[in-house]
């Protein structure tokens, strides 16, 4: 299958594209941070998250979802000079590992205010992805396992016997 490795524009400041270099370098950092500050994380699977990076000449594994109205957080902007539009890296995603993940700052209800609907949109990305690859099924690990009242209103329902994993029927 071919990935379109264009933008998919989300909402009117948000966009999600195929990751590059530096984007990794930024997810690692924040996930640093947040393995520092909370001791939980997708720091465990950095390799996983670095690796999938690796596009130049095969397909894309690793998405990322920036906001141009967010801020970047250095004190420079790595995209300044590459022709793309400035912005924070909000979330991100890995296929096929399907691992989904929105900043802490930004993870709405899990923080107990209305979210933005970055993890809708990430979320969506890989149902649509999968859909296109001609997958019959999906399957989550949720973490934090407060994304557990996330997934269901996406379609996945809770697999019996786990207290983690969700299943989204994809036929």
């Amino acid at each position: 299958m071919r990935f379109d490795t264009k933008k998919k524009i989300v909402s009117d400041t948000a966009y999600i594209h195929p990751a590059d270099g530096h984007d990794v370098v930024r997810i690692l950092e924040w996930l640093a941070d947040e393995r520092e500050k909370t001791g939980e994380g997708f720091y465990v699977n950095g390799g996983i998250i670095a690796g999938a990076a690796r596009h130049i000449f095969e397909e894309p594994e690793l998405f990322v979802l920036i906001d141009t109205a967010v801020p970047e957080k250095r004190w420079f902007d790595l995209r300044a000079n590459t022709g793309e539009d400035a912005g924070e890296i909000v979330g991100f995603i890995v296929l096929p590992a399907d691992i989904v993940c929105v900043h802490p700052d930004h993870r709405g209800r899990l923080n107990g205010r209305k979210g933005k609907g970055y993890g809708t949109y990430l979320g969506k990305f890989m149902i649509d992805r999968a859909k296109a690859a001609g997958l019959k099924e999906l399957e989550v690990e949720c973490a934090p396992i407060e994304s557990r009242e996330f997934w269901p209103r996406l379609g996945f329902q809770p697999i019996e016997g786990s207290w983690s994993r969700m299943r989204l029927d994809l036929t």
